[in-house]
This record gives structure tokens, C-alpha cells and sequence, in this order.
């Protein structure tokens, strides 16, 4: 395991700078933009329905903006909905390599392993079907961590 310390090193690095970008506020900030535009929005199609009760919108105009602001409203939902999908994404994610280098730094001077090790580091092992013959065969194996899948090839 400890071959592979700056592999792990590399791999918690490239989680905490997808954690920084989550962290320098831009997507927090875009994503209250849109629900303080949704609230807004609220509050005008309230006044727009006040100044229609009233008569100082009519019909015709009050149909036309109500359908706009629908819309947008709308849009904006679906854009709230998926950039919060996405930064807790990102939050799961950075939690899930701190879980991930926390278990696996119990064994970093490991000699050999067993059954324990495996059930605690391991998710499942896939074993793909042998590519050629000889001495040429080859034979593709995916390691699926807990906490963190299947990592990148280098």
C-alpha cells in the first residue's frame, strides 16, 4: 500500500480542489440568484393579480405576463433543482474520499490481506473477459472502492 500513497495523496487532492470550486461560493451564489428570482417572481404575479382584481391590468395583458413569468419561473425551478443536485453531489463526493482515505490509511503497512480488509475497502471486483492469446492475452480487472467507485486510470 504504500507504493500507492501518492496515488492516494493525488486522488484526495483532486477531490478537495472539486470541494474548493464547490467553496469559492460561485455556485452557492448562482444558485440563490435563481430562488431569489423565483420569490421575486412570486411577488409580482400577486401585484399583477391585485392590479387585474382592481382593473388597472387588463385581462388580455395579465394573461400575457402571467404565461411569461410562468415560464421563467418554471426554468428557474429546474436550474435550482440541478445545481443543488449538484453541489451536494460534490459534497457527497468530497465526504466519501475523506471516508475513503480514512479507511484506507488503517492500512498502509499491510503485508498481506484478508478477508476483513477486503469487506472494508472494497465494494465489489470486476473481472472482464480475456483479450487475446499467448503471451499477448490480457485480461481488464476494475477495483470498485467503497466510498469512491472505480477510480481513474493514470
Amino acid at each position: 500500500m504504500e507504493a500507492h500513497g501518492d496515488d492516494l495523496e493525488v486522488f484526495y487532492n483532486q477531490f478537495l480542489q472539486q470541494g474548493s470550486e464547490m467553496n469559492n461560493q460561485s455556485k452557492r451564489q448562482e444558485l440563490d440568484r435563481y430562488q431569489k428570482r423565483v420569490r421575486d417572481l412570486d411577488s409580482i404575479t400577486k401585484k399583477m393579480v391585485e392590479q387585474n382584481a382592481l382593473g388597472t391590468l387588463t385581462d388580455e395583458r395579465f394573461a400575457i405576463l402571467t404565461a411569461e413569468y410562468e415560464a421563467e419561473q418554471r426554468d428557474l425551478r429546474d436550474k435550482v433543482e440541478k445545481l443543488d443536485a449538484l453541489l451536494n453531489q460534490k459534497r457527497d463526493g468530497l465526504q466519501n474520499a475523506g471516508h475513503f482515505l480514512t479507511a484506507i490509511s488503517k492500512y498502509k503497512d499491510i503485508t498481506e490481506l484478508d478477508v476483513s480488509v477486503l469487506h472494508e475497502l472494497l465494494e465489489k471486483i470486476v473481472v472482464h473477459e480475456a483479450e487475446g492469446v499467448g503471451k499477448a492475452r490480457t485480461q481488464k480487472i476494475d477495483i470498485h472502492w467503497r466510498f469512491v467507485g472505480l477510480l481513474p486510470d493514470k
